[in-house]
């Protein structure tokens, strides 16, 4: 495969970056990001960028990459380690390519100490930018200069001028609050047709990588479940332990949060009146801007706050009930594991009220028309031949999950 990046140029006030990756069928894509122009002078002229983001789909193609341009060998070196990582937990999937560049050279030290960091608006990237600008972070302090909100990760791309625009002046109400930045940023990484939940912390580092002339790295707000070391269970692409291999020798990759149960994170957050009032945490919603307060996620963060004996912020409108509860549907395993935790959560607190019991009864079998009900499988769009391979891979997730 080959990368070539292509001249930057401006349009409609935006900083256009843009590289072809060729295949060697001659199957060509094209991988871009888009940046305010006001931040030309913060944007890398290395290449960078597009090795990051193209890094999944070399090695799910298994073919040694060339880029046409200039790249950081300290990064090559950190990516063959995370490569060789990858191909050893899923060498099914991917395997570990050679990656040669026309120009091997390290940028120049960032013209800042700041830090940039990725910015959803969730539980875990709100809880990492307001320990960070509160200064709250003990010994994983680091200078936290900018949030970087992107279009085409959660919030698909032709939500642009919607839900995007609407929850962006959100987003930068509550960094303004901390002082903080807010960048917005914009990237068709997801067309790459990658597994999201593998390669999503490559998307992320590599809009974080655009501003490495500015900053001395970026930071990746990690869940509450990632200290992790059995490689046999890796369901979600990111870790304390190799999501610093994304990053090189000028520009560090931290991983925050991971230490921290969702509970400890929902306290901390619970005295910013702003994250009360505009945390995003649903991917489901109609609107990508709103919390629908009915998919599992979402009534397992309300719930959260239930547990700490906070009251449900106003992000939420809308109220739970024990019938609600019941009826959770589920689309995997790790939902399921989600709500066990939540019930052992309030158990272990020694609450007992009806909403525990519902959710216990909402885990149960489902037998409609006597038959069960598999709330886990999809929408059957290919007949039994698609049953039995979801069947199979939902048992083998649930192995892996629970081993």
């Amino acid at each position: 495969m080959y990368i070539n990046p292509l001249t930057p140029c401006r349009k409609d006030g935006m900083i256009h970056l843009d590289a072809d990756l060729v295949s060697d069928s001659g199957e060509t894509r094209r991988l871009w990001y888009r940046v305010p122009e006001t931040l030309e002078s913060a944007v890398t002229s290395h290449a960078d960028p597009f090795v990051v983001g193209a890094l999944f789909l070399a090695m799910r193609l298994g073919e040694p990459v060339h880029v046409e341009g200039t790249v950081s060998p300290s990064l090559l070196r950190n990516l063959d380690r995370y490569m060789a990582a990858w191909s050893h937990w899923m060498p099914d999937k991917y395997r570990r390519v050679e990656i040669t560049a026309r120009e091997e050279k390290e940028p120049p030290k960032a013209s800042t100490d700041g830090v940039a960091m990725a910015f959803s608006g969730g539980i875990d990237s709100s809880y990492t930018a307001w320990t960070q600008a509160k200064r709250q972070a003990g010994r994983q302090q680091v200078e936290l200069a900018a949030a970087v909100f992107v279009l085409g990760f959660d919030i698909p791309l032709e939500c642009e001028h919607t839900d995007y625009a609407r929850y962006l002046e959100r987003a930068r109400i509550m960094t303004d609050s901390i002082g903080i930045e807010l960048i917005p940023v914009s990237t068709n990484f997801r067309e790459l047709g990658d597994w999201w939940e593998y390669a999503f912390v490559a998307g992320v580092v590599s809009v974080m990588h655009l501003f490495k002339s500015l900053y001395t790295g970026g930071m990746v707000a990690g869940d509450s479940s990632q200290y992790n070391l059995d490689t046999n269970a890796i369901h979600f692409g990111t870790s304390p332990f190799f999501d610093p291999w994304l990053g090189s020798q000028h520009f560090s990759i931290h991983h925050d949060g991971a230490d921290k149960s969702r509970i400890e994170k929902i306290v901390s957050i619970s005295v910013w009146p702003e994250a009360m009032r505009h945390l995003r945490i649903c991917y489901t919603a109609e609107e990508k801007d709103t919390n629908c307060c009915r998919c599992q996620k979402c009534i397992g963060s309300m719930l959260m706050f239930k547990i700490a004996e906070l009251e449900i912020p106003e992000c939420f409108p809308l109220p739970l009930s024990d019938d609600l509860l019941r009826n959770i549907r589920y689309f995997d395993e790790a939902q399921r594991l989600s709500t066990r935790r939540i019930i052992k959560a309030a158990r272990d607190r020694g609450i007992s009220d009806s909403w525990v019991d519902a959710l216990e009864d909402s885990l149960k079998p489902r037998m409609p028309e006597g038959k069960e009900d598999d709330s886990t499988a999809p929408p059957d769009p290919g007949g039994a031949g698609w049953n039995n391979a979801w069947g199979i891979l939902r048992k083998l997730r649930i192995r892996r999950i629970h081993s």
